[in-house]
């Protein structure tokens, strides 16, 4: 007893610890009653919105339009064989939801979401139409169900739709307004080769070609100009890195085993730079000073075109039904003396007719043209070229019809019987990019069928066929464009486009296995978006097509071009301390210069090792002209800015003493009068002068008043000769 009273008389003197610890244990207990009681209704929360969110999507089928995902530049159909069932997103609000929670909600769900998309899937109506809307409704969104195959309904990209009798906003629109539309698929699908830049080895070529056939490529066009191996006369202007006969030969070969139709493409009119560059022939130019157009009236023009059409015919006159002659953007037509006596138009046609009719009569081909000279001319002035050639009409822009109105159409079907058409796949929207801007190429081509489909029926033979062109200079002095290894999945996408007369999900897994892709099938199956991938470097970057490396290699370039530009700017302009003048001043702080330069080493490293890559990844491919040429254009001009700055940066530093300020002024400004101490004697005569014209009266004073508001000041214009004969 006296044991048990010892205890708690040390328990009641240490009552305010024992208290203060009873209480933080009752609190504690609550506060992790609390957290599961919320935790719980959370839990109870995201499942009902998860519900909704997944039975809303379902009976739209299509993702939440709220979503990023429905701002994508490719949409495809629901409904269409092939097309999964779009993946419901989580949304962005509950993205941080647990692993566990996740499961817990997808495996509540999967039954529910299953029935509904099966059953919103069998409602769709596996019909692709396009809407003829009355012109009270042109200009208006498309419904949010319709659904576009791609990009949004804007001039005359196409647009395919589910079979809703629905406009723009909803509005209904009669079954007469609705018009049932079966895919068009050009007849020949080709693709076009210029090897005038950057010409790759042939067994690469090959390689592209079996390619090509694979996804659904008919035939190619070869523009060889400097690299064939002309000989006699013709030789001095063939390339040093020509190809040779035996090459030539087992590309004409390869055409042959993969039932391709090949076309040689002879320049004869314009784009002769090649020819006419030189000294020899500098006399058959059609303007003394620039070399791209021959003079069609000189004696010798038509030798010298015969002679280079015989030798490149004599290499594939036994494999080919059609020649291509060119006559596309002849600038200077008519300027020589010997065509002083015609007009632009006659000579034109004469010249072309001339040639067409050696290809004829002497190689028993038919004579294919580019139609752009003759877009401006009437049908009675192209009769005498109707039945000689067939004209291939050429738009890269994505609204055709802007640059090849519908009137157009009617006059070349009025005087052709046939004719052609050419979308791009590369060089197409710059002269120096890098890489293809694909959903720019895909709207042209998916427009370009959209169009054929419309004008084909003016034509008694219709329309032969479409070629993706593939640019690799503008011209013979440009600088290369986009290489054809870089090209390729462009080609790829355009190809499938053409070959099926759409893109959707299945033309897209057409694609990733043409391509070579490997990953897991949700990555494969990831629809396209050209939006934030505009070159599909994501999609294909686990991709082994041939010259894929190549590929990569183009964009990891481009993103270092990009953080050496943002150095560079942030010392040339964004700071302080390196800028021009104090360049010029030598007068900056070396501490300051020190600072901003900190990030020079990092991208030097990058350039020179950017550098060294390149050259083993291109020279799988190329020559080593080509692979000079490409590093000299594309990552040299980084390699010199990065030296520059250094050595400015260094001389900026050296320095130790500087003057005070203020600096004296540029000796070059002196002859805009800046910088020079002005006399009294001439401020004096300024000063009188000013006065006097002060006093000179003005008969309409009284009519001139301030501008008003938001009126615009007129401009005064002295007369001409108002200095040499004041007023007075």
């Amino acid at each position: 007893m006296v044991l048990v009273s010892s205890y708690l008389s040390r328990l009641w003197r240490r009552k305010t610890a024992i208290l203060g610890a009873l209480a933080g244990a009752t609190i504690l207990i609550i506060c992790l009653q609390v957290r599961g009681q919320k935790k719980t209704e959370n839990l109870d929360h995201r499942d009902v919105h998860y519900n909704n969110k997944i039975l809303l999507a379902a009976r739209k089928n299509e993702p939440d339009l709220s979503s990023p995902e429905s701002k994508r530049g490719v949409r495809f159909i629901p409904g269409v064989p092939g097309h999964d069932q779009p993946q419901i997103k989580i949304p962005v609000e509950h993205r941080s939801i647990q692993d566990d929670e996740l499961a817990y909600l997808q495996k509540r769900n999967k039954q529910l979401f299953e029935s509904e998309a099966k059953a919103a899937k069998a409602k769709m109506n596996q019909v692709r139409v396009k809407t003829k809307l009355d012109p009270k409704m042109q200009g208006l969104q498309p419904f949010q169900e319709d659904n576009v195959e791609y990009g949004q309904s804007v001039g005359q990209v196409p647009i395919y739709r589910e079979q809703f009798e629905r406009g723009g906003h909803g509005q209904m629109i009669s079954k007469e307004e609705i018009k049932l539309k079966e895919a068009y698929i050009p007849r020949q699908r080709l693709i076009h080769f210029d090897l005038k830049g950057a010409p790759p080895k042939m067994d690469y070529l090959i390689k592209v070609l079996e390619l090509a056939r694979k996804l659904g490529a008919t035939g190619v066009l070869i523009e060889y100009e400097d690299m064939f191996p002309f000989e006699g006369r013709l030789e001095a202007v063939r390339a040093k890195n020509h190809y040779t006969r035996g090459q030539i030969q087992d590309l004409v070969d390869a055409c042959e085993r993969l039932g391709l139709e090949l076309i040689p493409l002879i320049q004869t009119f314009g784009h002769l730079e090649f020819i006419l560059k030189l000294e020899q022939f500098a006399h058959l130019r059609d303007s003394a000073e620039m070399p791209e157009s021959i003079c069609p009236c000189h004696h010798e023009t038509m030798f010298l075109i015969k002679e280079s059409i015989d030798q490149v015919m004599n290499l594939h006159k036994k494999h080919i039904n059609y020649v291509h002659i060119g006559c596309d953007e002849v600038y200077h037509l008519g300027e020589c003396e010997p065509c002083q006596s015609g007009s632009r138009n006659s000579i034109f046609v004469n010249h072309v007719s001339a040639v067409a009719k050696y290809v004829r009569d002497i190689h028993h081909k038919r004579v294919i043209i580019w139609d752009d000279m003759l877009r401006n001319f009437m049908p009675i002035e192209m009769e005498p070229l109707g039945g000689l050639v067939e004209p291939m009409v050429w738009v890269y822009a994505e609204d055709v019809y802007r640059f090849m109105p519908t009137y157009n159409w009617d006059r070349f079907a009025e005087i052709f019987p046939t004719a052609w058409t050419a979308s791009a796949f590369k060089g197409a929207h710059g002269p120096t990019l890098m890489m293809p801007p694909i959903q720019k190429h895909l709207e042209n081509t998916l427009n370009w069928l959209d169009v054929m489909q419309s004008e084909e029926s003016k034509f008694k033979g219709g329309f032969q066929g479409i070629v993706l062109t593939g640019w690799q200079r503008y011209d013979h002095f440009a600088i290369l464009a986009e290489l054809l290894p870089v090209g390729l999945p462009s080609l790829a996408v355009d190809l499938l486009t053409v070959k099926n007369g759409f893109f959707n999900a299945t033309v897209q897994s057409q694609l990733t296995k043409s391509m070579e892709c490997v990953g897991t099938p949700r990555d494969l199956d990831e629809p396209l978006d050209l939006t934030s991938d505009p070159y599909l470097s994501d999609k294909m970057s686990w991709c082994y097509f041939p010259g894929a490396s190549v590929f990569k290699l183009a964009y990891t370039v481009e993103n270092t071009r990009k953080e050496v530009e943002e150095f560079l700017k942030k010392v040339r302009e964004d700071q302080g301390w390196m800028r021009a003048y104090s360049i010029r001043r030598n007068y900056t702080s070396p501490f300051r210069v020190n600072e901003v330069m900190q990030e020079w080493s990092m991208n030097y490293d990058s350039v020179v090792s950017l550098m060294r890559s390149a050259k083993q990844t291109l020279s799988e491919l190329f020559d080593i002209y080509t692979v000079a040429e490409w590093v000299e254009q594309r990552i040299y001009p980084m390699y010199q800015e990065l030296k520059l700055v250094k050595d400015q940066a260094e001389s900026l530093k050296f320095r130790r003493v500087w003057q005070p300020r203020p600096l004296e002024p540029l000796k070059e400004l002196e002859e805009f009068g800046i910088g020079l101490e002005v006399s009294n004697k001439a401020r004096d005569a300024t000063n009188s002068l000013h006065n006097v014209d002060d006093t000179i009266p003005n008969d309409n004073s009284d009519k001139l008043e301030a501008p008003q508001g938001n009126a615009i000041k007129k401009r005064l214009v002295q007369a001409p000769d108002y200095y040499r004969r004041p007023r007075r």
